[in-house]
């Protein structure tokens, strides 16, 4: 006595691959679309400008580099925030010191929210698009698949 597994009709299964690619691209757009838009929604009203503090020394497993600290003093409230944050994107600059000394800064209630505005995180546009694109592409494939199922 064999069992046989029922097989999918084909516009069933096409139908899951095309849901397969939509959610693939969800998985590729959805964590390079995030800091896009945390970028762009930031409010630069806040800016505030920092102060060079110090050099922090940082070891990897290729090189021995200096990271520049940064002091800014924000308020919120009544109360006067001091906060110190390190800026690795500096790491090669002489003596971790960076040749701008003053940053825009967009702070939250707490130094760990710090958002530093230089530039808007290009390196995610590409992966942005290509998230758009696979999702795009499952959207058409899913349609395809459930117009040929109701032929």
């Amino acid at each position: 006595m064999t069992f046989q597994t029922p097989e999918l009709p084909p516009s069933r299964t096409r139908m899951i691959v095309g849901l397969f690619v939509v959610v693939l691209g969800l998985v590729v757009l959805a964590p390079n679309l995030w800091p896009l838009v945390h970028y762009w929604r930031a409010d630069a009203s806040e800016a505030v400008n920092a102060r060079w503090v110090s050099s922090v020394v940082t070891h990897s497993s290729r090189d021995t580099v200096s990271v520049p600290a940064y002091a800014f003093e924000r308020r919120i409230g009544p109360m006067v925030q001091d906060c110190r944050i390190d800026l690795p994107q500096y790491r090669h600059a002489p003596d971790g010191k960076p040749v701008f000394e003053n940053l825009r800064l967009v702070v939250g209630a707490t130094c760990d929210d710090v958002i530093v505005l230089d530039d808007p995180p290009r390196e995610r546009i590409p992966l942005v698009l290509l998230g758009l694109a696979i999702t795009i592409g499952g959207i058409v494939l899913t349609v395809l698949a459930t117009r040929r199922r109701r032929r």
